[in-house]
């Protein structure tokens, strides 16, 4: 297991690569985190969507010899050199690309530390222990947030702000952003471990709760328990953010009995249930706890 002293060092060098490559509105061009990893992207026929790997620039060579890969599925993600080499915010690579090849880069951290300025205690022989990669495997999904959804992005959000922020605007900073709910959530869920709280205590995010939900076929929702960022004053939050970290995909209709709401296949407020802005109906009565 990782202790919080190394946690804190894979969070802090995530968050300060991710603001390093960042353009001024907080987006990341990938290529400019394969050069900061010193990696590049090589595109073959895979298993898996991603994985990493070293390139041997002379046989029989030493670390010093080694460069940096991602490997991605053409199969899944059939881009170019160019593709990469021309992303920018108005025309970002797909989020699901964006995230596999930052979670690979995330998870590169776990073999070549030192690079990076972390010290581990999980040393073997001048290696890394197996236990310690498994750790840092659990753990990437949590750190290939940081490198994505930057604190520049973070600081123009909140800034200034006297009320909270709503689902449009969430969901516009996600596409410019060029991620996905998960990462966009999961990103949010990350401040609540944050010590300083720069972010968690902003009147933009305090007060609030966000989730992902799935549409069923029969016109209702699922809610999922995870990535879920909740953030009430004295923790006190409507029951369903009790309920939801107990039970994935638990039924909107069990959390919100008000048969005619739109999550619960009704059609209260009216509207297309896949509309943007269905995350802005009015709340049937809630019970806080």
């Amino acid at each position: 297991m990782l202790s919080t002293q190394e946690i804190t060092q894979f969070t802090e060098v995530c968050t300060r690569i991710g603001d390093e490559v960042a353009d001024e509105s907080g987006f990341v061009k990938i290529r400019d985190l394969l050069n900061r990893f010193h990696a590049s992207v090589i595109v073959r026929p895979l298993l898996v969507e991603g994985m990493l790997a070293t390139i041997n620039e002379q046989p029989g060579g030493g670390p010093q010899s080694q460069r940096w890969a991602v490997l991605i599925d053409s199969e899944t993600y059939r881009i170019s050199d160019s593709d990469i080499a021309n992303e920018s915010s108005s025309r970002p690579l797909t989020p699901r690309l964006r995230n596999t090849i930052a979670h690979e880069l995330a998870h590169s951290l776990a073999f070549r530390p030192s690079e990076f300025g972390i010290t581990l205690n999980h040393s073997n022989g001048g290696g890394i222990k197996s236990s310690f990669v498994r750790s840092i495997e659990q753990m990437t999904e949590g750190l290939s947030p940081l490198l994505l959804f930057t604190d520049k992005a973070l600081k123009q959000l909140v800034k200034g702000r006297k009320t909270q922020v709503s689902v449009e605007e969430l969901d516009e900073l996600r596409q410019r952003l060029g991620i996905s709910r998960e990462v966009l959530v999961a990103r949010l869920w990350r401040l609540r471990a944050a010590e300083d709280g720069r972010f968690r205590d902003s009147t933009a995010l305090r007060g609030l709760g966000v989730g992902i939900g799935e549409w069923t076929s029969d016109g209702g929702a699922h809610l999922r328990s995870w990535p879920l960022y909740i953030n009430f004053d004295r923790n006190i939050a409507p029951s369903v953010f009790r309920m939801l970290p107990k039970q994935n995909h638990l039924a909107a209709r069990t959390a919100f009995p008000d048969g005619d709401w739109v999550l619960s296949g009704g059609r209260d407020p009216g509207g297309h249930p896949n509309s943007p802005t269905c995350g802005r109906v009015k709340l049937p009565h809630l019970t806080c706890s």
